[in-house]
């Protein structure tokens, strides 16, 4: 038997080549060169953060080249492009409102993709396979990940401060705030319904106890076993899960760093994750 959980990489990458800061101008200007009576045939990929913007700096060439691919060119034609991001934390719908302001191009939903998107796709097996299941979302602010995945269609969506409201011995170290506790769900009980998937939307913002919760699930759930219970009787080393019946971790983000406002890198969402694949190797070789 496995005693390994899947550990599931889902990420938005950068198109090789897609125009970084410089490359606007030789974009545009091959275009315009364009000796052809008709326009040529393009469509782009733009990655956002450190191409497009920088932190909340919007690049002066991206709205120009936005407004160029838009129409605002020789033939009057619009070219198709879609914004990319590793980023996420928030609806899709917002994102696109923001960016909309901020770039000052009209951005609707069929051109902007982020981290956690994928967890909506109708192709991917994630939304078919959890929707009425038991799932945890972490990272984000507040509950706002539990409410993009229920926007998504997920139907039994917990966060971790539902189980340190469910039992706040889980992790002593932490009390809930007040305006922590107006969200949490009451009506969940850990000790009889299991948690079948782990999905990393965000950048979590309490990784101790996020580390904690999610090593529970991970060593003593499956997806027909809770992973808590009230009572003192339980096993204290790894339980043996079959690799079909193991808990599903998913990483919508596995970047080590990323780059924000600040002028040094910043840890994101896959330092998160090496920490805890690091305390997760560590208690394997301890209690297994």
């Amino acid at each position: 038997m496995s005693t390994r959980p899947y550990f599931h990489n889902v990420r938005i990458k950068s198109i090789q080549g897609c125009p970084q800061r410089p490359n606007f101008v030789r974009y545009t200007s091959n275009l315009t060169r364009s000796t052809s009576r008709s326009p040529p045939t393009a469509a782009f990929a733009f990655d956002i953060d450190g191409v497009l913007t920088q932190g909340s700096y919007v690049l002066p060439e991206a709205r120009r080249i936005l407004r160029y691919l838009d129409g605002e060119n020789e033939w009057n034609k619009k070219f198709p492009f879609i914004l990319m991001t590793n980023g996420g934390g928030k609806p899709e719908e917002e994102r696109c409102r923001e960016l909309s302001e901020r770039l000052q191009s009209k951005i609707d939903l069929s051109m902007f993709v982020q981290s956690h998107t994928v967890l909506s796709s109708p192709v991917l097996p994630y939304l078919s396979r959890y929707r009425d299941r038991a799932v945890m979302a972490l990272g984000g602010v507040g509950d706002t990940c539990r409410k993009i995945a229920e926007g998504y269609g997920y139907k039994n969506v917990v966060i971790p401060a539902d189980l340190l409201a469910w039992n706040p011995d889980l992790w002593p170290f932490y009390k809930l705030r007040d305006e922590e506790k107006a969200y949490v769900r009451r009506d969940f009980d850990f000790s009889t319904t299991p948690i079948e998937a782990v999905f990393v939307f965000h950048d979590p913002r309490n990784w101790a106890l996020d580390v904690q919760i999610t090593l529970d699930i991970l060593r003593y759930g499956s997806k027909g076993r809770p992973a808590f219970t009230r009572s003192n009787d339980m096993p204290h080393s790894h339980v043996h899960v079959d690799p079909l019946d193991a808990v599903e971790l998913v990483f919508c983000n596995p970047d080590l760093i990323w780059r924000g406002a600040y002028p040094r890198p910043r840890l994101g969402q896959g330092a998160f994750r090496e920490a805890f694949q690091g305390v997760y190797k560590v208690c394997l070789q301890c209690f297994s």
